[in-house]
């Protein structure tokens, strides 16, 4: 029986992996999945690295990794010892490695294009019921993440929080997220609506960042993901002004064999390649459409 090595940058189970399991199983694949190599949201690429040697130690015939471009980044860079394997990846984004070290590392992913919807976010903040004025518009990007200059890139750079700017993401973040929230409300002109960068950080520790949030600047906010919202209890502060702009889903908690979450075509993937493709490319988001399209 084959084997899966999971390797992410933060945490893997739950709705995740019950989505990634039927992904695996609708093209008759069904491995091994060895215990997860969670990083817990510390995105030190040295440490990232580490977790993959460990992973591709275990002699698996697949390596998948979640949690963002930078284990994807830290997963191509590591492999290419002899008899390393192959991997799959989940990315909000294209991962972008100088000098592409071993490119035959990579046997596809699954590619969900987050900076792509952040103009559909704001067009939720700035249209009814909300009416944010989008000059008062910010977006909260974690300065750790290798795709917070993409998601930057079409916004005024004084409307770009970016939190942890120049120190490592914290092992547990909830005096940091007071921290940083107040420290945005003071920013001028004043916040008038908040859009949030797809970061797995930032969705690991969603409880924390939403109740800072509602607590310390409760204004108009769209999150990236269903998750976010779940997290916040209806009679805390916010609920009624957090939006979601949930596409493409990561995981489907009333339906884990709802095949448009990212997890379960994550799980395809890594199927297929099992099956016998060797290179199963990448399914990436098709935003205006709002569909997946086909693997390229």
């Amino acid at each position: 029986m084959p084997t899966i090595a999971i390797v992410t940058s933060t945490t893997f189970g739950g709705d995740n992996e019950a989505c990634f399991r039927q992904g695996l199983a609708s093209v008759g694949a069904l491995p091994t999945i060895s215990p997860p190599f969670q990083a817990n949201g510390n995105y030190d690429e040295a440490f990232l690295r580490s977790k993959v040697r460990d992973a591709a130690n275990t002699a698996p015939n697949l390596i998948v990794t979640a949690g963002g471009i930078a284990m994807a980044v830290a997963a191509q860079k590591e492999l290419g010892q002899a008899n390393d394997p192959k991997f799959v990846y989940l990315t909000g984004d294209v991962p972008q490695v100088p000098g592409n070290p071993n490119p035959n590392a990579v046997a596809g992913g699954v590619n969900m294009d987050n900076p792509g919807g952040d103009q559909a976010r704001k067009d939720i903040l700035t249209n009814a019921p909300y009416h944010v004025n989008a000059a008062t518009l910010y977006l909260i990007v974690n300065a750790n993440s290798l795709m917070s200059d993409k998601d930057a890139h079409p916004w005024p750079p004084a409307k770009v929080a970016k939190f942890f700017d120049n120190t490592p993401n914290p092992p547990d973040p909830t005096n940091a997220f007071n921290t940083e929230f107040t420290n945005l409300s003071h920013r001028h002109p004043a916040p008038g609506g908040l859009v949030i960068s797809a970061d797995p950080y930032f969705r690991l520790w969603r409880t924390a960042f939403t109740t800072a949030l509602g607590n310390i600047l409760p204004v108009p906010v769209c999150y990236p993901f269903q998750d976010f919202k779940d997290a916040i209890q209806p009679n805390q502060p916010n609920y009624d002004n957090s939006a979601v702009l949930d596409l493409p889903q990561l995981n489907d908690p009333n339906d884990s064999s709802n095949s448009e979450t990212a997890y379960y075509k994550l799980g395809w993937q890594a199927g297929r390649y099992l099956a016998g493709t060797a290179n199963v490319r990448v399914v990436p988001w098709d935003w205006q459409n709002r569909v997946w399209g086909a693997p390229s």
